[in-house]
Formats: C-alpha cells, sequence, structure tokens
C-alpha cells in the first residue's frame, strides 16, 4: 500500500466507526464494553494516521498503543462514582447528577497541579467558558472534565478517574479526546461552537466534505507547505485577524527545542495559510521531522468564531513559551485559569 493512499483509508474507518458509535443519551448504565472497544479501534485507527502524517513509525511498546483499553461507565450519580471508583476509568454522566467538587474532594477528578492555556484539555474546557461554574474550585490545577454534548438545558460530561493513579491512567484522557473527535460535525458545532479537527492529515482534509469542519490542527511533514490545501481553497488568509497578521515569532534563548516558532506559514502570494503552534516535532532521534499548525476553513460559515479559538490557542502557546523562559519556571507557578484574559 502506498504511503499517500494510506491516510486516505484510515480516514475511511474513521468515519464508518464515528456512525457506529452509539447515541451516548440512550439510558444505558454500566460498563459498556462494545463502546470500549470501538473507541480503541478509532484511537488506534487516529495514531496510526497521525504517525504517517509525521513521518515517524508506530510505536509498539509505550502507551499509545491503546492495548491497556479503558473500562468505561455509562451512567451514576456523585456517591455511585466513588462507591465504585475502582471498577471505571472513564464516566459518561449528566452534569445534573454530579457534584464535581465532591469528586474532586475525594480523589475522583485529579487536580494535576499546573494549568497550561495551551493543552488540548484547557483548549476543550475554553470553549466553554460559560459552564466553567461546574468545575472544581481551584482554578490553578487541571482536572479531566469534558463537555461531551448540551441539548437544552442538559449536558453530558466525559470524566476521567484519577484516583487510582496508575500507570494507565492517561488512557482515559486519550479515549475521552478520541470520543469528541468522533461527534459529529453537527453535535461539534452544539456543543463547542465549532467542528474542530485534531492532528488531522492534509489528505484526511482534502478527502472530507468542506463542509464538516471549521478549523483543524494538521500534523505535516517539516517540508509540506500546505499547497494541496491551498490549491483545493481550503486555507483561510488568517491576516484578516489583526492580532494574527502583526505578532512577531516566538524565540526564546534557552536551551531546549523548538527555540523558534515563525508567525505564521505563507503562501507564495503573501497569504498567512497555517499558524504553527510546536515548531519542531521530533522523533525518537531527537531529528526534526514534521509541523504542527492550525488552520481555518473559509468554506465554513463559523470562520469568526474558528479566528477567536485560533487566538487563544497561539496566545496560550505564547503564554507558555513566556513561562518557560524564566530561570526557575520548574519551581514557579502556572496560570490561575481564573486570571487568563485572553
Amino acid at each position: 500500500m502506498t504511503r499517500r493512499l494510506r491516510p486516505l483509508l484510515m480516514l475511511v474507518t474513521l468515519l464508518l466507526l464515528c456512525h457506529s458509535i452509539p447515541a451516548l443519551a440512550s439510558g444505558l448504565t454500566g460498563r459498556d464494553e462494545q463502546l470500549e472497544a470501538r473507541i480503541l479501534q478509532a484511537w488506534q485507527s487516529r495514531l496510526s494516521a497521525r504517525y504517517a502524517a509525521e513521518g515517524i513509525p508506530v510505536p509498539s511498546t509505550d502507551g499509545y498503543t491503546a492495548s491497556w483499553g479503558c473500562v468505561i461507565k455509562r451512567g451514576g450519580d456523585t456517591q455511585e462514582l466513588i462507591d465504585q471508583k475502582q471498577h471505571w476509568e472513564l464516566a459518561i454522566v449528566s452534569a445534573s447528577d454530579v457534584d464535581l467538587q465532591r469528586l474532586a474532594e475525594e480523589g475522583i477528578l485529579y487536580g494535576y497541579p499546573r494549568y497550561f492555556p495551551e493543552q488540548a484539555t484547557e483548549c476543550h474546557q475554553w470553549l466553554h467558558r460559560d459552564l466553567w461554574r461546574l468545575l472544581p474550585e481551584d482554578t490553578t490545577r487541571r482536572y479531566n472534565v469534558y463537555f461531551y454534548d448540551r441539548t437544552g438545558d442538559g449536558v453530558t460530561l466525559l470524566l476521567c478517574n484519577g484516583s487510582t493513579r496508575k500507570k494507565r491512567d492517561g488512557n482515559a484522557q486519550d479515549y475521552a479526546l478520541t470520543l469528541l473527535s468522533l461527534r459529529s460535525p453537527e453535535a461539534m458545532r452544539r456543543t463547542d461552537g465549532i467542528a474542530y479537527l485534531a492532528y488531522a492529515s492534509p489528505e484526511e482534509l482534502l478527502s472530507a466534505d468542506p463542509a464538516s469542519w471549521d478549523a483543524a490542527s494538521v500534523a505535516m511533514r517539516k517540508d509540506d507547505r500546505l499547497t494541496a490545501l491551498d490549491e483545493a481553497g481550503l486555507l483561510l488568509d488568517l491576516r484578516q485577524e489583526p492580532y494574527l497578521a502583526q505578532r512577531p515569532p516566538l524565540t526564546h534563548d534557552q536551551r531546549r527545542k523548538p527555540d523558534y516558532i515563525p508567525a505564521g506559514m505563507y503562501a507564495s502570494d503573501g497569504r498567512m495559510i497555517a499558524l504553527p503552534y510546536n515548531a519542531d516535532v521530533l522523533d525518537r532521534q531527537g531529528n526534526a521531522v514534521s509541523v504542527h499548525a492550525l488552520i481555518i476553513n473559509p468554506c465554513s460559515l463559523l470562520t469568526d468564531r474558528s479566528l477567536a479559538y485560533a487566538v487563544h490557542v497561539i496566545k496560550s502557546v505564547e503564554w507558555r513559551w513566556g513561562w518557560q523562559s524564566q530561570p526557575h519556571a520548574a519551581a514557579s507557578p502556572a496560570l490561575d485559569r481564573s486570571d487568563m484574559d485572553w
């Protein structure tokens, strides 16, 4: 099989899996092994597509193979989640049935000691600032809580169990993020405001319905200039957002990589067509092989929302670079979520 065809076949697999994921508000309670298996398959396909786009062999021994699995529990109230904490890793619950503050106090929701706004969990939660009232009170910590769906006044949450803190605890977070990515475009827009595709490859986006996504983070080889996507009319000129058009590149003089991220990626006519936010993704030998960049679909009817999200992501990356450039960053506190003014 050629490398060009592989991402397309992976995309077809993901689309089929998306239609096979049952509605989560079905009233089913208890463990859902069928859903676990479907997410596992989707996770493996997505990771394979990402590694193919980055030109890195898929690892066979670390946690990213998802071979450990994840025990998913549907339904349950606060006390049930506490009483059964040893028997679930990811819970799908109604926000009206649970008290996240109490779950945090009981150690079910583990509060990571630092809040870094550019991370996937934090960026997802930023799209739901009106629901921050549901999160635990400590705004200096990150809690792995995801907003899966919103229908009227009802909110469906994905909760990661951090009480055991065993080696495989990260699987719940990856399963949650995979489940979020398998929602329909309509569900993403209804819940998040935009249909955002994480770690898509250029081949995936070229094969997708242009109406199915608003913005995406693209994992591509370092020498890729997104020519095919640009020729297909799928890259918005980001200079229309003044902040993005005027910001300088990111640089610092600390001895770590990457130490430079350009302000943008440009077409031959000067249009800014992508925002790199991690300029050098390294392979296992430490060689720079790929770029992660954020792009916006000009065919979308939600470009204003997507541009606002892009500004937030870039400002968050800038904050992290500024924080890490401090002489004693490792010992200093990170961000208080309540102080984030962007």
